[in-house]
C-alpha cells in the first residue's frame, strides 16, 4: 500500500521526472524527508524512487542528445579535475553526505549516482573548484566502498583511462542502466581486458565516447574519429552486453552495424547527428536481422541524400522492422521550415508513388508514430499516404521545433482519422529538430 501511495505522489508531483519544475529540489527533498519516518517508510521509498529512475531511461527524451530528464533523488559525485582538462581523472571531491555515512542501508536513496565535472555546467576550462575542507577520496576506493549499492550510473564530461572504467564497473555489479556521455578514454585499447560482466544491466546510453592516444588528439575532438579506432571503441564498450541489453541509445557514429546480435533488444534510439550519409543501405540494412524482438525505433536528425526519395529510404531501412515495431519516430532536422529532410520537400514525391513503394508492406503492430510537423498540404498528403500502413495505429505526433500553441490548429485531425480510423490521439510536441 505505501509503496502505491509513494508512486502516485510522484507520477502527481513530478511527471514524467524532469527537472524542469522550479520546485524540482523542494519535491526532491519532501521524497528523502519522507524516508525518515520509519524504517519501512525508508525501505518502500527508496524501492519507488529506485523504480523511477530506471524507468526514465525506457522513455524518449525531449532531445535524444540532451537527456533533460534525471532520476529524482540523483546523487551527484564531481571529480577533481586538473588543468589539463583531457587529464584521465583520479580523485572526486566527497559529498559531506557520504562522509557521516553510517555503513547501514544504501547511501543512494534512488541508488543511482551521476560521476560528472564541472564542465558539463560550465564553458570554464580552468580546474574545478574545491570547496571549502572538502574530503577528496580517489575514484576506486569510492566504488569499491559503496559501488555496490548502485543500480544506474552516469558518467558525463570527464576523462577516464581505461583501468579506471573497468575498476568502477568492477565493483558495480548490480548496475541495470549505465550511461556514458562526452567521455574521453585515455590510453590503448589494444593490451586492455575486457569490460567486466554486469548481469543485471539492461539499459546502455552511449553519446560522444572518444579515445585519445595523446594529448595532441584533443584539436581533433570537434571532428568524426578514425572510423577504425572508434568502432573498436564502441565495440569495446557494448560487446559485453549485446545479449542481455532491453534499451540502445547510442549516437550515429558509432559504428553500431559492426556488433553482434542483441537478442533481447526492444527499444533502439539512434542520434544521427554528424552521420554522413544516414541513408546508405550499410546504416541499417544488413543489420536488420540483429535486433529480432525489436518493438521501439526512435530515429533523430535523420538526413536523406538529395539524390534519394525518402520513401525509398523507408522502405528499405525501416520496414523490414514491420513484424515487430509497436513504436517509431522519425525525428528530420528542419533548418528550412516546410521540409522534412535536407534533401527538400516530400512534396517532390507524389502520394501515388509513397503508396506503390509501401502498399505490400503492412505494420501490424504499430501503434504509436512520431514524426516531423508538416508545414505544407503537400507534405501533409505525404504523412497520410504513409499512415494507411499502420492499421493499428492509436497516437500521431508531430514534432515541431520552436512549438507555439497556435500550431495545434493547423492540424486537420478529422482528415487523418479518415484515413486511419483507429487513430484516438493526434497532437503537436516540441522537438529540437
Amino acid at each position: 500500500m505505501l509503496e502505491k501511495i509513494f508512486e502516485n505522489l510522484m507520477e502527481l508531483e513530478n511527471g514524467d521526472g524532469s527537472n524542469r519544475d522550479s520546485k524540482f529540489t523542494e519535491k526532491n527533498q519532501s521524497y528523502l524527508n519522507c524516508r525518515l519516518v520509519s524504517t519501512r517508510w525508508k525501505f518502500w521509498m527508496e524501492s519507488v524512487l529506485e523504480k523511477k529512475s530506471i524507468s526514465i531511461w525506457k522513455t524518449v527524451p525531449i532531445s535524444i542528445t540532451t537527456i533533460k530528464a534525471e532520476s529524482p533523488a540523483l546523487g551527484h559525485l564531481f571529480v577533481h579535475q586538473t588543468d589539463d582538462q583531457f587529464t584521465p581523472v583520479k580523485w572526486a571531491i566527497l559529498p559531506p553526505p557520504l562522509e557521516s555515512w553510517n555503513g547501514r542501508g544504501s547511501p543512494f536513496p534512488s541508488h543511482s549516482l551521476k560521476l560528472t565535472s564541472h564542465l558539463e555546467y560550465s564553458d570554464d576550462f580552468l580546474p574545478s573548484p574545491r570547496p571549502m575542507r572538502a574530503q577528496l577520496i580517489r575514484l576506486t576506493d569510492f566504488f569499491s566502498k559503496l559501488g555496490e549499492h548502485l543500480t544506474s550510473l552516469i558518467l558525463t564530461s570527464v576523462a577516464l583511462d581505461p583501468e579506471t572504467f573497468i575498476g568502477i564497473l568492477e565493483n558495480t555489479p548490480k548496475l541495470k542502466a549505465l550511461n556514458l556521455k562526452w567521455i574521453v578514454f585515455r590510453g590503448n585499447l589494444v593490451n586492455c581486458a575486457q569490460l567486466p560482466a554486469l548481469q543485471h544491466l539492461q539499459h546502455l546510453r552511449v553519446f560522444y565516447v572518444k579515445i585519445m592516444l595523446k594529448k595532441a588528439d584533443a584539436c581533433d575532438l570537434d571532428v568524426p574519429d578514425n572510423t577504425d579506432k572508434k568502432i573498436k571503441l564502441y565495440n569495446w564498450i557494448l560487446s559485453p552486453f549485446i545479449q542481455q541489453l532491453l534499451t540502445l541509445n547510442i549516437d550515429g557514429q558509432s559504428g553500431i552495424g559492426t556488433v553482434a546480435n542483441f537478442a533481447n533488444l526492444e527499444r533502439l534510439f539512434i542520434s544521427c547527428v554528424h552521420t554522413n550519409h544516414m541513408d546508405d543501405p550499410s546504416f541499417l540494412q544488413p543489420q536488420l536481422f540483429l535486433y529480432p524482438r525489436l518493438k521501439s525505433l526512435f530515429l533523430t536528425h535523420v538526413e536523406i541524400r538529395s539524390s534519394r526519395d525518402i520513401m525509398e529510404w523507408f522502405q528499405q531501412d525501416i520496414t523490414p522492422f514491420a513484424d515487430t515495431l509497436v513504436e517509431l519516430l522519425l525525428a528530420f532536422p528542419c533548418d528550412n521550415y516546410g521540409v522534412l529532410n535536407r534533401a527538400g520537400p516530400l512534396s517532390q514525391h507524389p502520394p501515388k508513388s509513397i503508396q506503390k513503394k509501401t502498399n505490400e508492406v503492412v505494420f501490424r503492430e504499430l501503434k504509436t508514430l512520431e514524426i516531423t510537423f508538416p508545414e505544407s498540404p503537400e507534405e501533409a498528403e505525404v504523412i497520410k499516404a504513409l499512415i494507411k500502413i499502420f492499421p493499428k495505429l492509436e497516437a500521431l505526433t508531430f514534432l515541431k521545433s520552436k512549438f507555439w500553441v497556435g500550431a495545434e490548429n493547423f492540424v486537420d485531425r478529422d482528415e487523418y482519422k479518415k484515413v486511419c480510423p483507429t487513430l484516438k490521439k493526434i497532437r503537436i510536441r516540441n522537438w529540437d529538430l
